[in-house]
């Protein structure tokens, strides 16, 4: 089984347990701080609804500010 690293482990950890060098946002859910190339490649800003009609984005996506 594989471990999986967060924040916990390193304060600058990403997605597939590499650290994340330019964060713009960070996953409540999976603990991990995520780039743009990120946000975009895991489709964090336009999750489809329940009726899969729609497009919302993700509850458990935070953007960092300054």
């Amino acid at each position: 089984m594989n471990h999986y690293k967060t924040v916990a482990d390193d304060p600058r950890m990403g997605l597939n347990n590499e650290l994340c060098t330019d964060p713009v946002a960070y996953c409540q859910s999976k603990h991990v701080f995520l780039s743009a190339t990120d946000v975009d490649r895991k489709k964090c800003t336009c999750k489809p609804t329940v009726d899969l009609i729609g497009v919302v984005r993700c509850n458990w996506l935070h953007t960092l500010e300054g």
